[in-house]
């Protein structure tokens, strides 16, 4: 029943993205993504991102949240979880 700020994001993959390889992350609510946009990328050879961007438009009580997932390249292996520290404003 309140409204919540997103104050940044960490992504961690189970393994490193390969030659050629990344994955980007942007969080989203009610279907668009935050304002400014929360997102980061596990780009080749590594296998964490991490965003410290502060929403400063308030995410609507009961609006609903997502992490859009863009893949480069193969991606093949590898599990990927998102955590995202939010709070009342």
């Amino acid at each position: 029943t309140v409204a919540l700020k997103a104050h940044g994001m960490r992504c961690i993959s189970d393994a490193t993205q390969g030659a050629g390889e990344s994955v980007v992350f942007t969080l989203r609510s009610a279907a668009a993504d935050t304002t400014p946009v929360i997102s980061c990328t596990i780009a080749e050879a590594a296998t964490e991102c991490r965003s410290n961007v502060a929403t400063t438009t308030n995410i609507a009580a009961g609006a609903t949240l997502a992490v859009k997932v863009v893949p480069t390249g193969d991606n093949a292996a590898g599990n990927v979880w998102c955590s995202v520290l939010m709070s009342m404003p």
